[in-house]
């Protein structure tokens, strides 16, 4: 997290600590912007690199000699692949005819970057990142387009469902009193029903599993869904299996008893 984020939370502080914080905001921003610099010049390091190599596999021994000297850095297999992914997609938005790619390509960060490329030619992610920058000069974050990959940002990566929550007397005087209360409540899409969503609930669920930063591998609605249908089955399963226990007994019943239920609810979510 950049140290400029303290920024954006001026209001809470003492008038005290704000002249504190606008004397060393100077400094601050040469910071950010030479780690921003030093990070992106890693990346055109790692990325041009890894291209050269592939391009030039005469030279292999020249390059495993250059590519000892990236590991004595410490940059290490996933610091190497992370770059040449985040390389591969800002050579591809430098050559772009239009400035808002070649914008996007200079400000956006490493980390955004590679971001984008995993979604590269499967979505308009990278179109809506680029004019999201020219709207509001600021490019989206990792999470944003996360996010809006998701599913619960939209084009702009505003949330969704933001509002969903919130209880009744927070409710904004911009809202519409004559708006139907279903249409109000209901933030279910067919896509979200062809995943097999079927309530707010199951939704609500399914986003918080995306956003869990224990579970960095729910990138998705769908993958969302899967892992929480595996997760209530297997709960089911040992609820109804300790029921089972406590009525029949260890007899010999229960083993076919057993076995008829691991074979109901054993497929594959």
């Amino acid at each position: 997290m950049t140290l400029l984020k303290i920024y954006e939370l001026e209001a809470e502080f003492s008038n005290e600590f704000k002249n504190f914080l606008t004397e060393v905001k100077p400094w601050i921003d040469t910071y950010d912007q030479a780690s921003f610099d030093a990070r992106k010049a890693r990346m055109m390091i790692i990325g041009t690199f890894v291209e050269a190599a592939r391009e030039h596999k005469q030279r292999s021994p020249e390059f495993r000699r250059f590519r000892q000297l990236l590991t004595a850095q410490g940059w290490n297999q996933d610091v190497i692949d992370s770059n040449s992914k985040a390389f591969k997609l800002h050579k591809e938005l430098k050559e772009n005819v239009n400035q808002e790619f070649r914008d996007l390509a200079d400000q956006a960060s490493v980390t955004v970057l590679a971001e984008l490329q995993k979604h590269n030619g499967t979505s308009t992610v990278i179109y809506e990142a680029a004019m999201h920058l020219k709207r509001t000069k600021k490019v989206p974050t990792k999470e944003q387009i996360r996010g809006r990959i998701a599913g619960y940002h939209d084009e702009r990566f505003q949330k969704r469902f933001e509002n969903r929550s919130r209880p009744a007397l927070a409710t904004s005087k911009e809202e519409t009193p004559s708006m139907p209360k279903k249409i109000q409540e209901s933030c279910l899409t067919s896509e979200h029903i062809s995943l097999g969503i079927r309530s707010e609930y199951e939704l609500q669920h399914a986003e918080h599993l995306i956003a869990s930063e224990s579970l960095p591998y729910i990138t998705d609605l769908e993958e969302a869904m899967a892992w929480w249908r595996f997760s209530v089955r297997r709960d089911l399963l040992l609820k109804v299996v300790k029921q089972k226990l406590f009525v029949s007994g260890p007899d010999g019943q229960f083993t076919e008893q057993l076995r008829e239920l691991l074979v109901e609810h054993s497929e594959t979510p």
